[in-house]
């Protein structure tokens, strides 16, 4: 009910009574729980006097855990926090504060003080018609029962136990009965056979208040099991979350430690074809491989292009086979015959691969070309699209133009 209003001074209400009936049953947990909501509540409280009140309700607490003198001191700065005007809108109120301090003070061994108490109880209710209706009424007669008895008017102090008695089976709360009941078999004012009629009562109370606390207790038990079983989900889920998670992690950790070891792997690829080419043994494999050794005109245009190649006409941009030709001084389709037969590649591959070669080899035996931008060093190897240079250079070698560079400036290759 608490947790359906909206209204914060209601919830402390309910927060409140709830700390009390746990406290009552001996569920400490539970009510310091409850006490501790009620404080983070009143924070969010408008109410003026919520200082007084939080005094006001920790002496309640004081009073069920039996500390009477914390209980006295903690109302009286509940009554220094509230205005004489503002206590004199609400009498009543202020005379069941009043009451319950004598109630303590007497309890803590300050009869002095519990005197003036019951005087300004009554000062409270001076003109209230019907005193004997005032809120708690019959623990302002236990106290005063007490305080006559310690004056040794045994006479009189039983006979405020019965009036107190008899206000409290009136109102029906079985509490104070048990507290009145209580005190006077403490007193031993009574005869053997009115003690033991008034024992039989306390423990028929007794028996209700411990049935009372087993349903609360066996309550709280399954709710408590309910709340266990609910973290135990969450710590289930947690843990699922957090395994997936890990899962997750460890695999994309491999995921890039495997795709490093690709990069690394195509990286020596290329710097092995570099130092291939630049053997001596294979400059001349190219002349020498030729299957008809008899075609001399063969030869001959294979000479011209290492020309070519030597002279990095490759770097033109916009090459084509037939400008290509012309240079060779052979046509377009003996071109193609040419670069089939000794290169193994149509002459976009060739022309390609020659480029991505050169790139290779310059930003390799050059370290100030590897500060260029990628757009710049496509363009000095004949590319008119850097953005095609990339793609083409990562078709051919696995790795992208900057991961070449990358590996480079880590490995610090030698000139």
């Amino acid at each position: 009910m608490e947790k359906k209003s909206n209204s914060i001074e209601t919830q402390l209400g309910y927060t409140n009574n709830l700390m009390m009936a746990y406290r009552r049953a001996g569920l400490l947990e539970q009510s310091n729980d409850a006490w501790n909501r009620y404080v983070e509540l009143s924070k969010k409280s408008k109410n003026p006097f919520k200082e007084a009140d939080y005094y006001y309700n920790i002496s309640k607490i004081y009073d069920i855990d039996g500390e009477f003198c914390k209980s006295s001191e903690a109302r009286k700065k509940y009554l220094s926090l509230v205005p004489s005007d503002v206590q004199k809108k609400d009498p009543d109120y202020i005379f069941a504060v009043y009451a319950q301090n004598a109630f303590a003070q007497m309890k803590c061994g300050k009869p002095d003080e519990a005197d003036q108490s019951i005087k300004k109880a009554d000062e409270t209710i001076v003109s209230t018609p019907d005193k004997n209706n005032s809120s708690l009424y019959e623990i302002y007669e236990l106290a005063n029962a007490m305080l006559t008895l310690k004056r040794g008017e045994t006479a009189q102090a039983k006979e405020l136990f019965t009036n107190a008695y008899a206000k409290s089976k009136e109102k029906n709360t079985i509490a104070a009965t048990k507290l009145i009941l209580t005190e006077r078999l403490a007193a031993k004012i009574d005869s053997p056979e009115e003690q033991l009629s008034l024992l039989k009562e306390v423990d028929e109370i007794a028996k209700k208040e411990t049935l009372s606390t087993q349903q609360l207790t066996k309550y709280e038990t399954v709710k408590s099991k309910s709340k266990i079983q609910k973290e135990k989900n969450k710590t289930a889920i947690w843990l699922t979350v957090s395994a997936f998670s890990l899962i997750g992690i460890i695999s994309l950790f491999l995921y890039n430690r495997q795709k490093n070891k690709k990069i690394q792997i195509a990286y020596e690829k290329i710097i092995k074809n570099l130092d291939q080419k630049n053997s001596p043994k294979q400059n001349t494999s190219i002349v020498t491989s030729t299957e008809n050794k008899d075609i001399e005109s063969d030869k001959k245009i294979i000479k011209q292009l290492e020309m070519l190649e030597q002279r990095q006409f490759f770097t033109t941009q916009n090459m084509s086979a037939s400008q290509m030709a012309v240079l060779l001084k052979i046509t377009p389709r003996n071109l193609s015959s040419i670069l089939k037969k000794y290169r193994n590649e149509d002459f976009y591959n060739y022309l390609n691969n020659m480029r991505i070669d050169y790139f290779t080899a310059i930003v390799r035996n050059n370290p100030k070309y590897r500060n260029y931008k990628i757009s710049v060093l496509s363009e000095m190897v004949g590319y008119s699209s850097h953005s095609q240079f990339a793609i083409n250079f990562k078709n051919r070698t696995g790795i992208t133009p900057s991961q070449y560079i990358s590996f480079l400036e880590k490995e610090q290759v030698p000139l």
